[in-house]
């Protein structure tokens, strides 16, 4: 990924939790800096107490 010319960008994140629900999820991540990143996603389940957690990277590069 790179940063556009105004040092502004916005990456989406989308994870599918199927062992709880089947339900995706999704949020974005405001990036202004180059560099590298780690996004960890937890999900938690009240009614049966599942729960998990997972993780990915990815790296932003000047523009």
């Amino acid at each position: 990924m790179k940063l556009a010319g105004d040092k502004k960008l916005t990456v989406p994140l989308h994870a599918n939790v199927i062992l709880m629900c089947g339900c995706p999820f999704e949020g974005a991540l405001p990036v202004q800096r180059q560099g590298a990143y780690e996004v960890t996603v937890t999900a938690y389940d009240p009614v049966t107490g599942n729960t998990r957690v997972d993780s990915t990277t990815f790296i932003v590069e000047g523009g």
